[in-house]
């Protein structure tokens, strides 16, 4: 009855929610009705072109392979039966215990220090164009927060050689020591070119290595989640600190005292988050006798441009980035103009990052039911919402204000954490991620070396009228930002409502 009624489905096909709900390998034998009225409502609503349509099993879940069982479907007890993620082993990847969990708890410190510090570069922007920049120009200030995040984000494309050869302690341990060494030399930096090169240069060279490298196991989306969490409580953290430290000790004992806290945490998080490839690599005698330099050349894939869903989104992520950093490093200046004092407007950051820790698990847990594609398009919307609809014309009032960085923070951590997800959607091969991903994110670090400098042009007087113009130019790139995600969709699975992607 079921295949009578049910047009034939290429096998290496599935549609939206029935592909969550069971995954088959043929139309034989017993299905549960759930699964049987999804396929069927999908399949109608969006038929197949051909067998090589872009919203393949591949695209949609590219981490999965599918167990072959001549038994009937109702034999099976859960859809996790028939699932096999690509090279896990329990053997070699521990799903829980101390080991495990340790690895999650260091890499939630390394996250914290790296993104916590660079959620906060706004409290640092605001005090160092009021002090020691004072007279120099907002867009020329700006280099040094816009240069800080292009290298942190572009040079991080050469993390994942460095740990296939070297493991993650020594990178950790070294990066810890940059950025330690750059955060000292930025506290005794009185002048533009010693805050540009001494403060900023150093802190990027090994600070993006904090990557984390977590022990692959079953719950692997918790452990993702509970670790780059480290960066919103980071966020949230980090402005109570400075605001604190300026008004007790200076800026000056402020910097060296975040640098040396900033030290003990990396130490503890390198040693905590202790990788296994050594282990791994003795238990499958697998050898890469690849040199660095080839590493490195095989790190990112610039071929995936020629696809244009890969284009589409990368430009959409592109001015998602490129929006998002205006207003992480501008809102507390904005602040300061329209009447608020220093003090607020560290806690207004506070606030933004801590609204941002739902943001990185509620959207999350909506993903894996309803598409990547289609949350990132919804909160891209929501930012676009908040800009126009909330902070420009409300903004210089108090309330405004805080209503707008509740709702921004939300959804900026949410459009972050679904980043490598969107990314993971329209990749065909587990293994080709890292390289698609890393490709992207080069793109994307320019959008963040030239944001800073082009916004800040719009502030040549630092008075409320000039920064309203920069949030609406803010404005402008998200909504473009989200238009993008549409198109990107769009070149994915047409036009097509129903899929869940």
């Amino acid at each position: 009855m079921f295949n009578s009624s049910l047009p034939e489905l290429d096998q290496s096909h599935y549609y939206g929610k029935a592909k969550r709900d069971f995954y088959v390998e043929s139309l034989e034998g017993p299905i549960p009705s759930k699964a049987r009225s999804s396929a069927y409502e999908l399949q109608n609503a969006c038929p197949l072109k051909s067998k090589k349509d872009d919203y393949s099993e591949h695209y949609l879940f590219p981490n999965i392979k599918h167990k072959v069982s001549s038994e009937p479907m109702t034999t099976i007890k859960s859809n996790e039966e028939l699932l096999v993620e690509d090279g896990n082993n329990d053997s070699l990847y521990p799903d829980g215990g101390l080991r495990a969990y340790s690895v999650v708890l260091g890499s939630f410190l390394c996250c914290f220090t790296l993104f916590g510090l660079m959620n906060s570069i706004g409290a640092i922007e605001s005090y160092v164009v009021s002090n020691q920049l004072k007279n120099v120009s907002v867009s020329t200030v700006s280099w040094i927060f816009s240069l800080y995040m292009f290298v942190s984000l572009f040079l991080g494309l050469f993390v994942g050689p460095l740990y296939d050869s070297f493991g993650s302690m020594w990178l950790l341990l070294i990066g810890s020591i940059f950025v330690f060494v750059g955060l000292i030399t930025c506290g005794i930096s009185t002048t533009f070119r010693n805050l540009h090169w001494y403060g900023n240069w150093l802190d990027d060279v090994f600070g993006c290595i904090h990557n984390f490298k977590l022990v692959q196991q079953k719950k692997r989306s918790f452990a993702i989640g509970a670790a780059q969490s480290g960066g919103s409580v980071g966020g949230v953290v980090f402005p109570i600190m400075l605001r604190y430290l300026y008004q007790k000790y200076g800026f000056n004992w402020a910097m060296r005292i975040m640098a040396f806290f900033n030290l003990g945490v990396d130490i503890l998080g390198a040693v905590l988050a202790r990788d296994r490839l050594k282990e791994i690599r003795e238990k499958t005698g697998e050898i890469d006798k690849r040199t660095v330099p080839q590493k490195l050349m095989d790190s990112v894939d610039l071929n995936a441009f020629k696809e244009k869903k890969f284009t589409a989104l990368s430009c959409a992520l592109f001015m998602n980035e490129f929006s998002l950093l205006i207003v992480l490093t501008y809102i507390s200046s904005y602040a300061m103009v329209h009447g608020i004092s220093q003090a607020e407007s560290f806690n207004m950051l506070t606030i933004l990052n801590a609204a941002g820790i739902l943001g990185k698990f509620i959207p999350s847990y909506f993903a894996d039911k309803y598409g990547t594609f289609n949350l990132m398009i919804l909160m891209s919307s929501l930012l676009t919402f908040s800009l126009f609809v909330v902070w420009y014309p409300f903004g210089k009032y108090r309330a405004g204000i805080y209503v707008f960085i509740c709702l921004f923070g939300f959804g900026c951590a949410s459009v972050y954490t679904l980043t490598g997800a969107t990314v993971s959607t329209i990749t065909k091969k587990t293994k080709d991620f890292g390289k698609r991903y890393g490709a992207a994110y080069a793109f994307i670090s320019f959008g963040n070396l030239i944001s800073l400098p082009i916004s800040g042009a719009f502030i040549k007087k630092q008075d409320a009228t000039d920064y309203d113009k920069m949030v609406l130019f803010a404005a402008a790139t998200c909504c473009s930002a989200t238009v993008l995600f549409i198109i990107a969709r769009y070149t994915v699975v047409g036009r097509c409502m129903k899929v869940f992607i």
